[in-house]
């Protein structure tokens, strides 16, 4: 088990994980989530990719530093490894991180009809900042103190 920073050669197994972990929310939403086909290659390039790999990479954190901030762009785990709490230690990994960095907090938004990220998020000590529609989603605002 190890916690790492993404490679090039990882982009093909993010992608199929971002299209099974997302694709349950289509019908849902009536259309694609923002996060099922990220631009693994760009946010490598400038963003930070943390990625779970235990014999091959089963999720992955994508953390974009701006202005203010970070922001949690995607976390996502792949459907065969849920339950295993992936989700919950790269959480862990990113917050490590952002410490590190000198950071007190971050951000992060989900679909209003990803009930189940909200609950999660809710759990892992976010607290919602607000709601409204953003690039065509209705979205849920998030903030976490470190």
């Amino acid at each position: 088990m190890s916690i790492r920073l993404a490679r090039s050669d990882d982009i093909p197994v993010l992608q199929q994980i971002a299209l099974r972990a997302y694709e349950p929310y289509v019908a849902r939403m009536g259309q694609e989530p923002a996060p099922m086909r990220p631009d693994f290659a760009a946010h490598i390039a400038k963003d930070t990719v943390f990625v779970w790999d235990d014999e091959g990479v089963g999720a992955y954190a994508v953390v974009i530093f701006g202005k203010g901030e970070p922001l949690l762009d995607n976390i996502a785990v792949d459907p065969d490894a849920q339950g295993e709490r992936l989700g919950t230690r790269l959480l862990e990994q990113v917050e490590d991180h952002l410490r590190e960095e000198g950071f007190t907090a971050y951000t992060l938004y989900t679909n209003v009809h990803m009930t189940e990220n909200i609950a999660w998020y809710a759990r892992a000590g976010f607290t919602e900042t607000g709601r409204g529609s953003q690039d065509g989603f209705d979205r849920a605002f998030f903030r976490k103190e470190l």
